[in-house]
């Protein structure tokens, strides 16, 4: 294995709503694979992404903190041990490296969609570090038809406040449309993560794969080899934190139009880019309002 042959960290960079938490499920679940004791562990963006992050604004309020709420996200064990990594990266990388010293494993890693939104300098020195300790990374960027993405993430957030998907939901997407919320644009910017990964890494160290492929042997098999693991069984008709994207048709046209405005330039570089995928047939609703 050379320089990385204690194993393979998997950096999972987005994108939100594209099947992260299916693939952590899968991974994590495997015999030789250890993901540690959370899915997005929210260093790097925190470190980094100032406005994007809650843990790094409410870490700040260390003992102004207001909320019961607040302090019920302080008082468990493992808020307070991602702060650590916060301030301490090496113990981050030190963490995995531990994981990855156990017994029969050989994969682990952080499955955060915001990473999505890191710069390429911040790639390169996950990249160095990682490399420092003889662990090989492997970045795998999770790609969804743009609007549907968007309207699956729209509806989680009104789920999480309790709102049913109601004639609302349209007005909310009018909204997210004309605009364009900062955490909500950066997490949409395919190109600009691409092209930061392109710049930070060499071209194998990155699997771009498609949420419309991935829940098939083939998929997984593509991730798997990419990881350097051997592809085992998935649960392909598992749910796991999973959005509605049904009834896309019944949103009114206008809707979709201004969202289609807005990523139309997303849309048009990933047909460039990834011609081979014929994504004008793999996103179809995409393929309608952003042509």
């Amino acid at each position: 294995m050379g320089k990385a042959g204690k194993g393979t960290f998997l950096l999972g960079v987005g994108a939100q709503k594209a099947g992260t938490s299916w693939l952590h499920a899968y991974l994590h679940g495997r015999d030789d694979a250890d993901f540690g004791f959370l899915k997005e562990y929210h260093v790097h963006d925190a470190r980094t992404v100032e406005s994007l992050n809650p843990f790094r604004s409410l870490a700040r309020q260390r003992g102004l903190r207001r909320t019961w709420g607040e302090l019920q996200l302080w008082a468990r064990p493992r808020t307070r041990r991602r702060w650590g990594f916060i301030q301490h990266p090496e113990r981050y990388f030190d963490y995995f490296e531990g994981l990855l010293a156990r017994p029969g494993i050989r994969l682990t890693g952080d499955i955060t969609p915001s990473y999505a939104c890191l710069e390429a300098d911040t790639f390169a020195a996950i990249h160095q570090a990682l490399e420092e300790r003889g662990i090989r990374l492997r970045v795998v960027f999770l790609l969804r038809d743009p609007l549907e993405r968007i309207i699956s993430s729209v509806r989680m957030n009104r789920r999480k406040k309790g709102l049913s998907d109601t004639a609302e939901e349209a007005e909310a997407l009018r909204h997210a449309a004309q605009r364009r919320p900062r955490g909500m644009a950066i997490r949409s910017d395919y190109r600009r993560t691409l092209e930061n990964l392109d710049r930070a890494l060499p071209s194998e160290a990155v699997h771009v794969g498609f949420y419309e492929t991935l829940f098939n042997p083939e998929g997984i098999a593509e991730i798997c080899d990419h990881l350097e693991v051997p592809p085992t069984p998935a649960p392909f008709t598992t749910r796991v934190n999973a959005g509605s994207s049904a009834g896309l048709d019944d949103l009114p046209t206008d809707a979709l139009a201004d969202l289609g405005h807005w990523q139309r330039e997303t849309y048009r570089y990933c047909l460039e880019r990834f011609a081979e995928r014929d994504l004008g047939r793999l996103w179809p609703t995409a393929s309608r309002y952003c042509s």
